[in-house]
């Protein structure tokens, strides 16, 4: 059965890149270059990581500033793997949304964040 929801999920999401392909140019009012639009999301990323909880960004420390893999941060830490794992999750889960909202709301107008479109962030959360 689960299998059957991936299948269908992916189905969906292949046919609207599709769609989205064939519609043409995707203009936006003022179109950043990619180093800009870089410069950006690290910056919306910076931004969302200093808002973090604590411990959610004690583990950003620990686990991409200094480099360390998930094994050595959670060791580091005195967290299991799967807390570590789940930090994990919940981190970059916080700064995609962020990111999704912010960068959607700079191109289409405001969009609040508790929005379904803010919280489609990878397929787990996009509707079929």
């Amino acid at each position: 059965m689960d299998s059957l929801r991936a299948q269908r999920r992916e189905e969906a999401l292949r046919s609207r890149a599709a769609q989205f392909a064939r519609s043409g140019p995707h203009a936006v009012e003022y179109p950043l270059g990619e180093g800009e639009l870089e410069s950006r999301r690290v910056e919306l990323a910076r931004e969302r990581i200093a808002e973090l909880p604590t411990e959610l960004s004690g583990y950003f420390r620990v686990r991409f500033a200094q480099g360390l893999s998930q094994r050595q941060a959670a060791r580091h830490l005195g967290l299991t793997r799967r807390r570590a794992r789940t930090l994990e999750q919940r981190l970059l889960t916080a700064v995609a949304r962020h990111l999704v909202s912010r960068l959607t709301s700079s191109n289409r107008g405001p969009t609040r964040a508790g929005s379904p479109a803010a919280a489609r962030v990878g397929p787990s959360r996009t509707p079929l």
